[in-house]
């Protein structure tokens, strides 16, 4: 998935700079994705500092949730649907409300996790509350963890869970079918 919310906003061009802040101070950004603040808090913030109304904000947050381009050929072997998936991201509450809404993500996963409902950064447990919501008989080796970050892939592996490191769709889209056929996936890392 590619993000969109950097994007201008109509008659708004401080909006790109504006929302990149709330990553690069850290601060918001980090208290929104754990879930200590929540969409309608950073919404609040970004109006103020842009000197609109919250309600322009969120209509841009929608726009830009809408937006999102997901690599195709990722999303055609998640739509083969061979064994049971979950989607766990490191992501604040927007991704339930705005995010999932729109692209019907509940309706294609089994399961949806994420960071700002469990307040962990660990991937890895994360992966182990996606893991016990997909049934917990399954064992981490069943679990394969695809993931762009080597150090979410690492917290996976830590946890003697399969793991694969993201360095583009096309790579997955080859290795994809010995991923599920080999044993534990991590040598795929």
């Amino acid at each position: 998935m590619r993000r969109g919310c950097s994007k201008r906003m109509a008659g708004v061009p401080e909006w790109p700079s504006a929302y990149r802040g709330l990553w690069e101070r850290g601060g918001s950004a980090d208290r929104w994705s754990t879930g200590v603040m929540m969409m309608d808090d950073v919404r609040a913030e970004l109006a103020g500092v842009l000197g609109i109304s919250p309600e322009g904000v969120r209509t841009h947050m929608e726009q830009c949730s809408r937006r999102i381009h997901f690599y195709p050929a990722v999303r055609k072997l998640t739509e083969r649907r061979h064994v049971p998936q979950a989607i766990v991201t490191i992501n604040p509450d927007i991704f339930s409300q705005m995010v999932d809404p729109a692209y019907s993500l509940e309706s294609r996963f089994d399961v949806i996790v994420t960071l700002w409902e469990h307040r962990t950064r660990d991937k890895g447990a994360l992966c182990e509350v996606a893991r016990r919501r997909l049934g917990g008989d399954l064992s981490p080796q069943e679990c394969l963890l695809i993931d762009n970050t080597l150090e979410c892939v690492r917290r996976w592996e830590a946890r003697v869970g399969a793991a694969y490191h993201f360095r583009g769709e096309e790579a997955l889209y080859r290795d994809f079918d010995k991923l599920l056929d080999s044993e534990g996936g991590s040598k795929f890392t």
